[in-house]
């Protein structure tokens, strides 16, 4: 009887330690995702507006170096940004500004061909605004209850929105994987891919190669670069948890004597507010924090 109890009692031990690693991952893992959803954020919002002087000293001070490592279009980019903010002076704002509106609003062209960062500017056949790929990105947004502040007088297919998109699939896996909803988690990280690879990496190495002619200084072109790289690992990091919830359905599904690791009909996720279509200025705030966090 004894050597039963101890049995017994080993066993619930070991099962506990397991749960208790298996929360710690999860915790750790949305931790990871929430900081890649507001780095996207950030990069949203330099593509949103021009840097205010507050948001210029904030990325100067707190310097970009300590998140090198993350792949080397990441590394390119932190390098160049690092490299104009150290020569900041009082004509930054302004030299930054001018590059922003030259290269992102439209103010020059090269050859006739303007840099602004619509996907249907660079995917349509004569580069018009609100073209096919405008309406798919609508249709996305739409179906995962989403929309645009209608206040903002912008096209959907904006990059900003569209890297705002990810943050939000990405955030919402995040809690996903924190409740143990590997479904929604998987169906989360699947869209924010197919996303990516669909309507922002497919475009966007020649909206960088068009706006590198347009722009004079390595903030921007930091910037662009550091876009590519954190898209690129942010793909195959939320590739690896896709598999990982795979996996666990796969474990749900031997325990409950189902055959599928697939769930054929997501539950409908829950409607957002009017106002989330707005870019958050996040630069300032945090961005120490983000990076690292994803590396992690």
């Amino acid at each position: 009887m004894q050597q039963e109890i101890e049995t017994t009692c080993l066993a619930e031990g070991a099962s506990a330690v397991k749960s208790d690693m298996k929360d710690t991952l999860a915790c750790k893992t949305k931790e990871a995702l929430d900081s890649c959803a507001s780095f996207a954020e950030t990069l949203a919002a330099f593509y949103f507006e021009p840097l205010r002087q507050d948001q210029i000293d904030a990325l100067a001070e707190r310097g970009l170096e300590a998140f090198r490592g993350l792949n080397e279009d990441f590394d390119r980019g932190i390098n160049d940004i690092t490299r104009c903010l150290r020569r900041r002076n009082t004509g930054t704002r302004q030299q930054l500004a001018c590059d922003f509106t030259s290269a992102f609003v439209g103010t020059k062209t090269w050859e006739g061909k303007s840099a602004v960062p619509y996907e249907s500017v660079f995917t349509s056949e004569d580069g018009l605004l609100c073209q096919g790929s405008y309406h798919d990105v609508v249709r996305a947004f739409r179906n995962e209850g989403l929309r645009k502040d209608d206040g903002l007088n912008i096209p959907d297919d904006h990059i900003s929105y569209l890297l705002q998109f990810v943050a939000v699939l990405t955030r919402r896996a995040g809690e996903a994987v924190a409740t143990g909803d590997s479904a929604n988690a998987r169906h989360d990280l699947d869209t924010a891919r197919t996303f990516m690879s669909e309507h922002i990496l497919s475009w966007f190495d020649e909206f960088n190669a068009r706006a590198c002619l347009l722009i004079e200084t390595r903030f921007y072109r930091g910037v662009l670069s550091m876009t590519k790289g954190f898209l690129t690992f942010l793909y195959d990091f939320e590739s690896r948890i896709a598999q990982t919830c795979c996996s666990q359905d796969a474990d749900q599904a031997r325990t409950s004597g189902g055959d599928t690791c697939l769930v054929e009909t997501m539950a409908p996720v829950a409607n957002v507010t009017e106002g989330d279509g707005v870019i958050p200025d996040v630069v300032a705030a945090d961005i120490d924090t983000c990076a690292s966090r994803a590396r992690a």
